[in-house]
């Protein structure tokens, strides 16, 4: 099954000034390790599905101002829609004289779709019309307007809307054709947050500029917001165990280096620096912001001998000693299966790696808790690499392209700030420097 995923940007002038925040973070959060998932971008849904139809079996909107826990949910709602026997799953709202949906987040067939003449998703004007009556669930997920599903009832029967809602052309032309509707389920809901934007700008806004601003209790925007706090607040306590990504891709083989200087991300500043290039005697800086990311770094070095199978019981160990420590971004295959998986799961890789690791630990370590986005950082680091003979390696992974960052400063304004901290490091520097940023490697040669 082929599946599109749609970001659908429309949202009216009154949120001009949020707009950019909330499309950076919603982009960011449909990026994931789904590689093979296409993702367009558009403010017309009904233009974009027909100029797609052809392509793929499926398309997902989700819209700009969602946050949500990981791309594999774009693929659930597919995988529920189909287990039900139904061509469109949505926010069904049963108001206004008939039914529609809410565009916030929605999948649809598009063979299905287009079989039923593709029929237009955006809103019109108020009309009265004849059509398949509407049987609807009893239950509803909230308030007395959304249903679980919807379905056709017998015979005919008129309605009459005060106002061409979202959707409502398609609803109607799937019920006149016997297909059941059914409802965005709780496992989903649960794990996506809209901030109704069109509603909430100002609140946003507010959040924007100040994130400890308290918003109204219990309100969509709330938990919204609080799941963006929640991020800032791993910035503090969280720690990555191993990788989120191939860690043996786009390294320097050939490049003399006596110095490393990187974010405490898993197990990627050992393969960089563990590497035959760097001298013996190497300093090490290990940065974050987070005080349990180096305190993780710092005990592997101490007590873990760089065998495989030992290195599931000094993760252990450690959160034993930390409990209040929260580990990252590492799947249900386990840890020690997604450090195999970092290393492209080959054993030359393996073996490899224990050497560099062996290699690694015997190096001059610094731990140094620091912000990468201020300037006074960037200002500590070009005196380290000052200190250096051969050359500096700088590793920052994705420091200045996180969604929380995206949300509170924009993408382009994150990117900027990311440019200014090479641009000050490597402004006379004196000895080559390789600077690798979201898997991006540069050089800069001395001057």
């Amino acid at each position: 099954m082929k599946i599109a995923a749609i970001h659908y940007t429309k949202l009216p002038s009154k949120c001009n000034n949020i707009k950019q925040n909330l499309f950076d973070l919603t982009e960011f959060r449909m990026q994931g390790a789904l590689r093979n998932l296409s993702i367009y971008v558009s403010n017309d849904i009904t233009e974009t599905l027909n100029s797609i139809s052809d392509e793929y079996d499926w398309a997902v909107i989700v819209a700009t101002g969602n946050y949500f826990h990981g791309q594999h949910l774009i693929l659930e709602t597919v995988d529920h829609a189909v287990a039900e026997g139904s061509p469109l799953i949505c926010h069904i709202m049963h108001k206004g004289g008939y039914f529609y949906l809410h565009p916030q987040w929605f999948a649809v067939d598009l063979k299905i779709w287009k079989s039923i003449g593709c029929p237009s998703f955006e809103e019109s004007t108020a009309s009265t019309f004849t059509t398949t009556e509407v049987e609807r669930s009893v239950e509803n997920f909230h308030d007395e307007y959304t249903p679980f599903w919807i379905q056709p009832g017998l015979g005919q029967k008129t309605y009459t809307t005060d106002f061409g809602y979202y959707g409502t052309e398609v609803i109607k032309s799937m019920i006149e054709s016997g297909h059941k509707i059914i409802n965005i389920p709780n496992s989903i809901r649960y794990n996506k947050f809209y901030s109704y934007p069109d509603f909430n700008y100002e609140l946003i806004a507010d959040a924007i500029s100040d994130p400890s601003v308290e918003l109204p209790e219990h309100s969509p925007v709330r938990y919204f917001h609080d799941q963006i706090k929640m991020l800032r607040g791993n910035l503090d306590t969280g720690f990555y165990p191993v990788n989120t990504e191939k860690i043996t891709y786009g390294e320097i083989h050939n490049e003399p280096l006596d110095c490393f200087i990187g974010v405490c991300g898993g197990l990627k500043p050992a393969w960089i620096a563990g590497g035959s290039n760097f001298s013996e005697d190497s300093t090490v800086y290990l940065i974050d912001l987070s005080s349990a990311a180096l305190a993780y770094q710092k005990y592997l070095i101490e007590n873990w001998d760089g065998e495989f199978d030992k290195f599931n019981d000094v993760y252990e160990s450690f959160k034993t000693l930390h409990p209040d420590f929260n580990p990252l971004y590492f799947s249900e295959i386990g840890i020690t299966k997604n450090l195999e998986w970092s290393l492209d799961d080959r054993e030359e890789y393996k073996q490899e790696f224990t050497t560099r690791w062996k290699k690694y630990r015997k190096y001059k370590f610094n731990f140094v808790q620091i912000n990468l986005l201020e300037q006074e950082t960037a200002d500590t680091i070009k005196s380290w690499v000052g200190q250096s003979v051969q050359g500096s390696y700088i590793w920052v992974s994705n420091s200045f392209y996180m969604d929380w960052l995206t949300f509170y400063k924009t993408r382009a304004v994150s990117a900027e700030i990311g440019k200014n901290f090479i641009k000050t490091i490597a402004s006379d520097n004196k000895t080559k420097i390789i600077y690798e940023e979201c898997g991006q490697i540069r050089k800069y040669q001395p001057k």
